[in-house]
């Protein structure tokens, strides 16, 4: 089958077609749903601890849940920014403001589980837990979760390895020639 009149006639007078600009929009927001659903599943799968996760935007805007109740999700969001707003107001009057550094995780915890967010470049990630939980693995989990959404040109590599100096040679003792 061809392609549509319109997207041959466009190919001819070289154009590109708005069908084809529209559907890659369309599939790369469908690759990043994709990821954020899988990114999910995978978290739920290998973190016992967590019972209820959530990405967001720095809106507050949720693009994925572990939850099936939807305003569950939405309060959830709304909660960890409220929350890591109010840490980085405390924190900026306690270390004074400009200094360039920005809250990235923070864990509340209450007498029936926590509530643990973690904040990156674009996507949020807040979960609730049992109680008790180990935090360490938790903040590991979320930030492992957020790290595998952001887009391949910004996933972090590794630092270069610094070059080896080299070793000056220990100057060789003269050998003395025997008198003769």
């Amino acid at each position: 089958m061809g392609a549509a009149i319109g997207e041959e006639l466009g190919k001819r007078l070289g154009e590109r077609s708005t069908h084809t600009r529209s559907m890659s929009a369309v599939r790369a927001s469908k690759v990043q749903v994709v990821d954020i659903e899988s990114a999910l599943a995978d978290l739920s799968e290998i973190s016992s601890q967590i019972e209820t996760a959530v990405v967001f935007d720095a809106a507050g805007t949720v693009l994925g849940s572990t939850g099936s109740d939807e305003t569950r999700s939405q309060r959830l969001a709304r909660t960890a920014l409220e929350l890591v707003a109010a840490a980085g107001q405390l924190e900026a009057g306690r270390i004074g403001q400009g200094d360039g550094r920005r809250l990235t995780q923070i864990e509340g915890s209450l007498r029936e589980g926590s509530v643990f967010v973690v904040t990156g470049d674009e996507h949020r990630i807040a979960a609730t837990t049992t109680p008790e939980p180990t935090s360490g693995l938790v903040f590991y989990d979320l930030r492992t979760c957020l790290r595998s959404l952001a887009p391949p040109e910004s996933k972090e590599k590794p630092a270069p390895a610094k070059p080896r100096r080299s070793r000056k040679k220990a100057p060789q003792p003269k050998e003395l020639e025997p008198d003769a």
